[in-house]
């Protein structure tokens, strides 16, 4: 499910966005920065909780939309989503599917050569590779060939390609800010069809200086701690989902800082 759905008289008490620490763990990919790699960690201390939490990861929506005509997202605008075909192709992604044609992919190939191969990619043999990223759980049937399902999925499936730059993108600051400017345009009106018209995007995902920024006019960037610079910044906000809201100015008195 990638689009909050329009069901009236239903009321949720928390809505949770995928992002994209936890898009990897859907799809055995190993996500880092630099010399940080995140997912190793994050998959020791699901431990037993694993199946349960992967099957919510799977269950999260990658935007909401308002009455108020506020979207929201982890990321921010992207090319995939600000393209109208694009867009239907996320709005209606299933993770299941996807990983569907890697399964007939592997149907009809040498499974023992493919992961020998994967291995000779990263100087590791695969069962390195598994206990590196996975541990030792990664060894057992169910989960063993995670990493080569991750590998497959990201080179056959466009549909994928776009998930991944929605979540992943720096904004501005990959794409440029007169662009990014238009992207954010389209990504609202993509965002409006059948729906109140969208105004304003909320994101977090960037890191700002101090709890927020305003980033091409119309989108409100927030970070609660990790992003924040100093994270002893960060900030939340809170506005009334249901009453129209013209301007990102409009919302900057529902800012609260999270330390005070």
């Amino acid at each position: 499910m990638s689009l909050l759905p329009n069901k009236a008289g239903i009321t949720c008490g928390l809505i949770v966005l995928l992002g994209n620490h936890e898009m990897p763990h859907l799809y055995g990919i190993t996500l880092g920065r630099g010399q940080h790699v995140y997912t190793p960690r994050f998959e020791k201390a699901m431990g037993g909780y694993r199946r349960d939490i992967v099957t919510f990861f799977d269950s999260l929506p990658f935007y909401a939309r308002t009455p108020a005509g506020i979207s929201v997202t982890h990321t921010g605008a992207s090319r995939a989503a600000a393209h109208a075909r694009k867009f239907n192709v996320l709005a209606t992604y299933s993770h299941v599917a996807e990983l569907a044609k890697v399964d007939e992919l592997l149907a009809c190939q040498d499974i023992t050569s493919l992961r020998d191969g994967l291995g000779k990619m990263t100087g590791q043999s695969y069962d390195e590779m598994v206990l590196e990223n996975l541990g030792p759980e990664g060894l057992t049937p169910d989960r063993y060939d995670e990493l080569l399902y991750g590998a497959c999925v990201s080179a056959i499936s466009d549909p994928f390609q776009l998930l991944w730059e929605a979540l992943n993108n720096f904004n501005e600051r990959e794409y440029g800010r007169a662009h990014y400017r238009m992207l954010v345009d389209s990504f609202l009106r993509n965002m409006s069809n059948g729906f109140a018209t969208q105004r304003i995007l909320l994101s977090g995902h960037v890191v700002v200086q101090g709890g927020h920024d305003i980033v091409a006019e119309r989108q409100l960037r927030l970070a609660s701690h990790a992003h924040a610079n100093p994270p002893e910044s960060g900030e939340y906000l809170l506005f009334d989902a249901a009453q129209p809201i013209n301007g990102v100015e409009d919302l900057l008195s529902g800012l609260g800082s999270i330390f005070h």
